[in-house]
């Protein structure tokens, strides 16, 4: 069975925790313009589990476009962690999903506060998908990017 992917493009909210006098913004993604922040962001997403289908497939979270990408967690339990230095990377990331998605599910991602110098109109930041295929088909996973436990 081929890949059936679920976008998930927005609105995204983005969140400055290293500066409280800024306000979230929300915005959609992939975007060509992105806000600024001193050291890091947070971009949060809250989504549902898809109703048909799901239960009997395997899901895994593919970013793309996302040069400054530091973590990603899902539920408060982490998927991605990079170092500043591998997070400027522009290589696509793709991990499975441990666990069945939840009724409702909250994606976090971190990223270096420098990461609106890599959107422009012709190459926007930021493409974020669940891709679901039949649980026998193996997740193309790739190892650096994946969490060691």
């Amino acid at each position: 069975m081929p890949e059936h992917l679920i976008r998930l493009r927005g609105p995204w909210e983005f969140r400055f925790p290293t500066d409280p006098g800024i306000e979230p913004i929300r915005l959609p993604l992939p975007s060509d313009t992105l806000p600024v922040a001193r050291d890091s962001m947070t971009i949060l997403r809250q989504f549902g589990r898809p109703a048909r289908g799901s239960a009997s497939m395997a899901c895994r979270l593919r970013c793309e476009s996302m040069p400054g990408l530091l973590t990603v967690h899902l539920n408060g339990e982490p998927l991605i962690e990079r170092s500043a230095e591998n997070a400027l990377s522009t290589d696509p990331i793709e991990v499975p999903i441990p666990s069945p998605l939840r009724l409702r599910n909250r994606l976090e991602l971190t990223v270096l506060g420098n990461a609106a110098s890599f959107a422009s109109p012709e190459r926007p930041w930021g493409s974020v998908a669940l891709v679901f295929t039949e649980q026998d088909e193996p997740p193309r996973v790739d190892e650096s990017d994946r969490r060691t436990r």
